[in-house]
């Protein structure tokens, strides 16, 4: 028996209003103006005062129902990729389902770091492949750092903005059909990124508060000289590669057919290396999205797509390849065909 087909009906992005240069965001946490160039961000968006992520999450949800023609009671299912939550141990999806209406749909949230989304998206596709009573899936995120990333950078590395997006699985939805996925997690590496002292690890505490406990950092990571990080980024270069292979094979496609890669708005240069070690320098992608937004969790993989639909990035017929990583390590790939 064929099974039925999985795509994405409908597509929605938020960004705050307030937009800040991203090089005075950072200003105070000690990276040298070569590095930060790297990254390549030159601006990011801030939310408002009081404007939470699942806010963020809402506006973008409306966004993807409309683009899909849909109405909230068409929603069968919502699941909530958000890394920085309004609240801990707190079920985000609920405040979304209630905000929008989606009245006929249970609701859950995962958490997957920047790969939230994209794990999703097997999640999601799964469930209405096996689910005769699931026909639709809201998938959605909002990210908002400034409670818990102050100033907005880690590592060094990643600069961090804030907004939300989503996107919608529909059964045998004609466009963005999901042909593949492929996952990977390395989990020797799980104490990489963390908020470390929110959770039973601690009580919270004003010590805890003072000495930076409640933010979110490079915690405890096991590569730290030179050579290590060298060898560390070897190999999740070759991570990649497999895992390419191994979606492109399901999908019974070739490598150099993809047409779009989506991948994080982390940085430039990073990836940049990526792209020329797959193979695929040649090809579009996300690159310059990093200007615009820096990294937005797993609010990126949604984001991108928008970003690139509406820029003619993508096309009909294109072969789309999202890629993402998130802390734990944990990676995913899906492979759509538009």
């Amino acid at each position: 028996m064929v099974k039925d087909t999985v795509g994405i009906a409908g597509i929605g992005s938020y960004l705050p209003e307030k937009v800040v240069d991203a090089w005075e965001a950072i200003e105070g946490s000690g990276m040298n103006r070569k590095k930060f160039d790297r990254i390549g961000c030159i601006r990011l968006h801030q939310a408002a005062e009081g404007e939470q992520p699942s806010d963020m999450s809402v506006i973008a949800s409306k966004l993807a129902l409309a683009d899909a023609e849909m109405d909230p009671g068409d929603i069968d299912l919502i699941i909530y990729t958000g890394s920085i939550k309004d609240h801990t141990r707190w079920l985000a999806a609920a405040k979304i389902q209630f905000e929008l209406g989606c009245k006929n749909a249970y609701v859950f949230d995962i958490y997957q770091g920047c790969n939230g989304q994209n794990m999703a998206m097997n999640i999601g596709q799964s469930i209405i492949r096996s689910d005769p009573n699931v026909d639709t899936v809201l998938i959605t995120s909002g990210e908002r750092f400034d409670s818990t990333l102050e100033p907005p950078v880690l590592g060094k590395t990643y600069l961090f903005g804030d907004g939300g997006s989503s996107g919608i699985l529909k059964r045998n939805n004609p466009d963005y059909v999901i042909l593949s996925t492929a996952y990977k997690t390395w989990g020797i590496h799980h104490g990489n990124f963390c908020v470390p002292e929110v959770g039973a690890f601690s009580k919270l505490s004003m010590e805890v508060v003072e000495r930076g406990g409640h933010q979110l950092q490079v915690y405890a990571p096991l590569c730290t000289t030179r050579e290590q990080l060298r060898e560390f980024g070897e190999r999740l270069l070759e991570i990649a590669d497999e895992l390419i292979d191994k979606a492109c094979k399901k999908a019974s496609v070739d490598r150099s057919e993809i047409d779009f890669i989506a991948t994080v708005n982390g940085s430039k240069r990073h990836n940049q290396v990526f792209l020329e070690n797959m193979r695929l320098a040649d090809k579009k992608s996300n690159l310059m999205y990093i200007e615009e937004t820096a990294h937005m969790g797993s609010t990126d993989t949604f984001y991108n797509l928008d970003r690139a639909r509406t820029i003619g990035d993508v096309k009909k017929g294109d072969l789309i390849l999202f890629y993402t990583g998130g802390a734990g390590y944990t990676w995913a790939i899906t492979m759509v065909r538009f």
